[in-house]
């Protein structure tokens, strides 16, 4: 029997679900060792990378699937100090060319503060666990509350299939090295039950080499569907990206089928009551043409989690200080510390797949903890600015930026005709309208994913926010380069033979190479 999905949860901000009280109640024993363990040894992790040097990019016309699996032995290069720490999920500054929009207004006070959602920066390993979250995840545990606390699920590819990956928990050969407050969690999820395995080293039924995200949720039952049955776990960790790239004619026309597919996959194990971890990609270090594409995937996959206010890993942040960015010599797949992969020590960290068993267990604590304790390990931080209106649009404070809502709840119906553009298509739905200043010359790129009969197009549009100041429009996706100056982008909907294709969608801009 397919397991019942609850939709109407997925279209409520979770910022205004109030959790059930009696989610919260701590019933079992190894959950309350889980709290007094964690009271006993809870320490902060201090990661620091070694460097903030944006990704640079270089054109390319090649692309190397992802096919077969690495040596899980490979050695760095040498001549890199081995002195490489994990990077901190504290926000570095950057040379953004953003500035703030002090001219916009905003509904948020401080009574409301920390109930709105949180933001995702692009500088932590880890999304932050406001607030908001807290509520989020109880929500979604709400859901299923009968799920396995102590269990989580793998859903990926060649990479979540690799032995390397945190399958060596269940053995003798770990050492935390100064991260010995994971130890609960460690200890907490080789407790659990996964079919007759622990967590860690169940081979899943949801994960396979080549594989893409829409392999995962396709089929009746599907793999992933499969796995959830099996295990009915809590959690999932969540890796596709790579293999998605290779599902288009070009990286620009396999994005969106990547955006629908992974937004839908999130959306089912959050109806599940499964509350998804997602990973993003690392660097494709076998195609320069790849990789320069890797951010806009990735501004995808934070995105949804973002949008969804789900658990995000930035993995290909905490790879980039080590050694050939803990990437392989086959470009793709991660390094392996020849002593085990889960020997968490300094020298141990100097390799992808270790940071990555880091980066996971570390994941595991932080959201145990926010379930079990009902708090938050960050502050609510800066809300959006503004209504969405042309009199008072969202100010874009930052770049990458993302912003997943719902035209249905758009408070603004002033733009209808894009005469600017040339464009006589009518687009006289509900739009949102977002404000970008920019202090430097800037090479943008602007998506938008939607689903299903929702259709919600882009407009780039001068200062004046205006249908006769359009400077571009698309179906998906805009790419300018702009002067220093004041920009608009006017996500609208559009109209069919008078029926609006309002609804959900999901706004990612930041700069390309």
């Amino acid at each position: 029997m397919r397991p019942t999905i609850i939709a109407l949860a997925l279209l409520v901000p979770p910022w205004l679900v109030a959790c059930d009280d009696d989610v919260s109640v701590i019933t079992s024993s190894i959950e309350r060792r889980y709290r007094a363990a964690q009271e006993d040894a809870r320490t902060p992790d201090t990661f620091e990378p070694d460097t903030s040097q944006p990704d640079t990019f270089e054109p390319a016309d090649t692309a190397t699937p992802d096919t077969d699996l690495p040596d899980d032995t490979v050695t760095p290069d040498d001549t890199v100090p081995p002195d490489t720490q994990a990077p901190d999920d504290t926000v570095a500054p950057d040379d953004t060319t953003i500035v703030a929009d002090t001219d916009a207004t905003s509904d948020t006070g401080p009574d409301d503060a920390a109930l709105h959602p949180a933001r995702y920066p692009a500088a932590r390993v880890h999304s932050p666990i406001t607030p908001s979250v807290v509520e989020r995840l109880r929500e979604i545990q709400s859901f299923d509350p009968a799920l396995a606390d102590d269990v989580f699920m793998k859903v990926g590819a060649s990479s979540t299939v690799s032995a390397a990956y945190l399958k060596c928990f269940s053995g003798s050969a770990v050492d935390l090295g100064a991260h010995t407050h994971l130890q609960t969690a460690l200890d907490y999820f080789l407790s659990g039950d996964a079919a007759g395995a622990d967590p860690f080293s169940r081979t899943t039924l949801a994960a396979k080499v080549g594989m893409s995200a829409v392999w995962a949720i396709g089929g009746d039952p599907s793999p992933m569907e499969q796995e959830y049955l099996a295990l009915e776990p809590r959690f999932a960790f969540v890796n596709y990206g790579t293999n998605d790239m290779g599902l288009g004619s070009t990286y620009e026309s396999a994005l969106w089928g990547f955006g629908t597919n992974l937004w839908t996959l999130v959306d089912e194990l959050i109806g599940w009551g499964v509350i998804p971890i997602l990973v993003n990609m690392a660097r494709r270090l076998d195609s320069t043409a790849a990789d320069a594409w890797v951010p806009t995937y990735n501004g995808v996959i934070r995105g949804i989690a973002q949008g969804r206010q789900v658990p995000h890993i930035d993995m290909n942040l905490a790879y980039e200080p080590l050694p050939d960015h803990g990437i392989s010599g086959d470009g793709i797949h991660g390094t392996t510390y020849p002593s085990g992969a889960c020997r968490l020590t300094a020298e141990g960290l100097r390799y992808g797949f270790n940071m990555r068993n880091l980066q996971s267990l570390a994941a595991l604590d932080r959201v145990m903890v926010a379930l079990l304790d009902g708090e938050p390990f960050d502050p609510a931080g800066p809300a959006l600015s503004g209504r969405g209106t042309r009199a008072d649009p969202i100010v874009i404070d930052g770049l990458p930026f993302s912003d997943m809502r719902s035209t249905r709840d758009a408070p603004s119906r002033e733009l209808d005709v894009y005469s600017g553009c040339a464009s006589d298509a009518d687009e006289s739905g509900p739009e949102v309208v977002y404000r970008l200043v920019l202090t430097a010359p800037t090479r943008l790129r602007a998506t938008v994913h939607d689903r299903g009969e929702t259709d919600i197009d882009l407009h780039l549009l001068d200062a004046s926010a205006s249908a006769a100041g359009c400077i571009e429009r698309a179906h998906r996706i805009v790419e300018a380069d702009l002067a220093p100056g004041t920009y608009h982008f006017a996500l609208d909907t559009f109209v069919s033979n008078g029926v609006e294709k309002s609804g959900e969608y999901l706004f990612t801009l930041l700069e390309r190479p």
